[in-house]
């Protein structure tokens, strides 16, 4: 996956095996669109799902799931707290995203749009194993 510096913050992903599709190599584009019109600062890939992944960055979380024909892209709820600009996202799950932002919180971000918030120091950088 790749991001772009235009102004769309242009999202592209190329593949990374064959996957059993033998007209594809790696590095190949599989797809390209236009993203965020926010400015991204983190793209990461769903180690639960490998056709979805999420970006985030300047008040904006979009959930991106590839099918074979085209890019499905549902927003983050922030709920009652308000937008926030999130710096670091980590899979929990599926379904489930912790992103840490630029004030301090620590949310849960779910696809079907709930959210939960815990405020602690500014959250730069995240580990789950």
């Amino acid at each position: 996956m790749s991001v772009g510096l235009d102004d769309s913050h242009s999202l592209a992903v190329y593949s990374i095996t064959s996957g059993g599709v033998k007209s594809r190599k790696p590095g190949q584009l599989i797809f390209s669109s236009k993203g965020n019109k926010q400015k991204v600062l983190t793209v990461i890939a769903n180690p639960f799902s490998p056709s979805s992944f999420a970006q985030c960055g300047v008040k904006h979380l979009d959930f991106h799931t590839l099918s074979p024909t085209s890019l499905n892209t549902k927003k983050g709820s922030f709920g009652k707290g308000g937008v926030s600009t999130l710096l670091a996202l980590a899979y929990v799950s599926e379904s489930t995203i912790l992103a840490g932002s630029q004030s301090g919180e620590l949310m849960t971000f779910k696809v079907s749009g709930a959210t939960k918030r815990a405020k602690c120091t500014p959250t730069y950088i995240q580990l789950t194993l």
